[in-house]
């Protein structure tokens, strides 16, 4: 999750999106009135243009954190088939190690392939909330 909180004048201000978005949680908001659609459309404009802005940083952790992921696994995955191949080479008749090797080596491609397809996937920017604050009174 990543709040955002864009003034009129384009100023954005992380702690306060946090503290409202917390606030959201635990409080049922007071909705005052809805926007029009061209109202609507050019907040949200306004906002998409932000959230690439200031999400630049996060979209570049989240990358990051998923490519040393990947290169774990990949680690794991080698060391746990190589130690799988020693022992099947270890054991048994030679027909049942060229299966079990074969089965293996099916597993491993399905992994790797895997690895790939999950090498592939982005994090995207999906809108949940999109709110307009205002002054209220307490009366």
């Amino acid at each position: 999750m990543m709040p955002l909180f864009l003034t009129d004048s384009g100023q954005i201000f992380i702690p306060t999106a946090k503290y409202i978005w917390d606030q959201l949680l635990t409080a049922y908001p007071l909705i005052l009135r809805h926007l029009d659609i061209e109202s609507s459309y050019q907040v949200f404009e306004r906002l998409w243009k932000a959230g690439e802005q200031q999400g630049k940083i996060v979209y570049d952790e989240l990358i990051q954190a998923h490519k040393e992921h990947l290169i774990r696994e990949r680690g794991k995955g080698e060391y746990a088939f190589a130690a799988r191949r020693k022992t099947i080479m270890r054991i048994g008749l030679k027909q049942v190690r060229s299966h079990r090797l074969k089965l293996l080596d099916q597993e491993e491609r399905y992994f790797y392939e895997e690895l790939e397809r999950k090498a592939k996937a982005l994090p995207e920017m999906v809108p949940v909330l999109i709110a307009r604050v205002e002054e209220g009174t307490n009366g």
